[in-house]
């Protein structure tokens, strides 16, 4: 039986908030249900520090808002005959194939201030996480629909305000991971997700690889805790991980495989933490859901074939019968 431990003992045994240091006996392995409880638990470190003390800081910008260019062509970079931009009929003209994702909704992140309102609000939104997201999916993400409670759309209205009520809820309490999963779980909600996916490959493969990739890059998440206060959460190797399994959950409609995650894990330099999903290194659990941890049966075997089975009986037979006469 699996150790039932407290909120505090657990605090205490997880194994991403100890540098993959902490020994493992049977007890202390978290069951199915422990570990999925355990998803979008607290940061593993947060610091707060005045908004001047943030703007001096040294920030790297790979895997954020402000990256989005750099990003783009990295991207694109190998990619000389797809096309980044495509024809739109307003008047502006054309669209990019791919686009910044806020995975935090940016008025979250800097306290519902108008964008671009002041430095700190700017540096913000610039260092806040981001991927390059295929335009269309993006487009027809609540997040991009910002609709006002007076608005004739009152289901729209009310969807939007419920999700960016829940990601400051969780914004609060230092679950980045999880917010940002709220966004991706959003995606594998569209009626249009699956038809732009099966028509649209070549984009939404880059929009996963941009995905993966800025999750590795990125350690830093902050946001606006006070009037004069940042807040910045840095995650830990866990919550990347169960990042990565939310956006293999939007690609693929359903619970990864260990094949799928160890893909994804050892192409983007990902951790698992001792403890958790204890067969993805085990290729004879490659097709199972990475949560089934039910222990493998194999099939008794003997050595012998059916025809050597039978001629031994023959001769046991044999044998047996001159002895009775």
């Amino acid at each position: 039986m699996v150790k039932k431990y407290s909120k505090q003992e657990k605090q205490k045994k997880r194994p991403s908030q100890s540098n993959n240091t902490v020994e493992h006996d049977e007890e202390d392995i978290p069951d199915n249900k422990e570990i999925m409880n355990e998803i979008g638990a607290s940061a593993v470190n947060s610091k707060k520090m005045t908004v001047q003390d943030f703007l001096t800081l040294n920030k790297d910008n790979i895997g954020a808002h402000g990256y989005r260019q750099n990003e783009s062509d990295r991207l694109f970079s190998n990619e000389d005959k797809i096309l980044r931009y495509y024809d739109k009929a307003k008047k502006d003209g054309k669209r990019p194939y791919l686009t910044s994702e806020h995975t935090i909704l940016n008025s979250i992140l800097v306290n519902n201030a108008p964008r671009g309102a002041n430095n700190i609000s700017k540096v913000l939104e610039s260092f806040g996480h981001a991927y390059q997201e295929f335009d269309k999916n993006h487009r027809a993400h609540i997040g991009s629909n910002k609709t006002e409670p007076d608005s004739k759309d009152k289901e729209k209205a009310r969807e939007y305000n419920a999700y960016s009520s829940e990601q400051a809820s969780l914004l609060s309490k230092g679950k980045v991971a999880l917010a940002i999963q709220l966004n991706q779980i959003y995606y594998r909600g569209l009626d249009s997700y699956r038809d732009t996916r099966k028509n649209n490959e070549i984009y939404n493969k880059m929009a996963d690889d941009s995905f993966f990739y800025s999750i590795s890059k990125k350690d830093d998440y902050a946001h606006l805790s006070g009037k004069d206060e940042v807040t910045i959460v840095t995650l830990s190797p866990l919550d990347k991980l169960e990042l990565a399994i939310s956006r293999l959950m939007v690609i693929l409609d359903r619970v990864p495989t260990n094949r799928e995650l160890r893909d994804v894990v050892n192409k983007y330099n990902l951790t698992v933490p001792a403890g958790y999903l204890p067969f993805i290194n085990h290729p004879e659990f490659d097709d199972r859901n990475i949560f089934d941890i039910t222990p493998q049966i194999s099939p008794a075997k003997t050595p012998l074939s059916q025809e050597e089975i039978q001629a031994r009986i023959a001769a046991g037979n044999k044998r047996r019968n001159k002895k009775s006469k």
